[in-house]
């Protein structure tokens, strides 16, 4: 059902746990699906760069997955960057469309990175 990556992100997740040094941290859930996801950054604030962001909490694969993609995509960028990502930013990210009733899942990283 899910790729190989959506599995193995999941089951071993890199960038997952708070973070020591954070300046930014926000939780999100996704009721239809008891997603909840908390995401920590520490954002360089004279530069408007992203030095670092971990997340954590109780998800699907999907969600789990796209969290960890989406910090190796967006350290090292500018917040001006990250704010011009959307759903096609994910897609690409995960490397294929899924279920639209999943999309939701998808999204929950992003979204919470985007309210910081």
């Amino acid at each position: 059902m899910y790729s190989d990556l959506i599995l193995a992100l999941y089951n071993n997740p890199p960038h997952f746990g708070p973070l020591r040094e954070k300046t930014a941290t926000h939780t999100m859930n996704n009721p239809s699906c008891g997603d909840v996801l908390t995401v920590d950054m520490n954002i360089d604030a004279e530069h408007g760069k992203v030095i670092d962001m971990t997340c954590y909490g109780e998800s699907w694969a999907i969600t789990r997955a796209a969290a960890a993609l989406l910090a190796d995509h967006i350290i090292g960028k500018k917040t001006e960057q990250i704010a011009q990502m959307n759903v096609e930013t994910m897609y690409e990210l995960i490397g294929s469309k899924i279920h639209p009733g999943r999309v939701k899942r998808l999204l929950l990283p992003l979204e919470n990175v985007k309210y910081i």
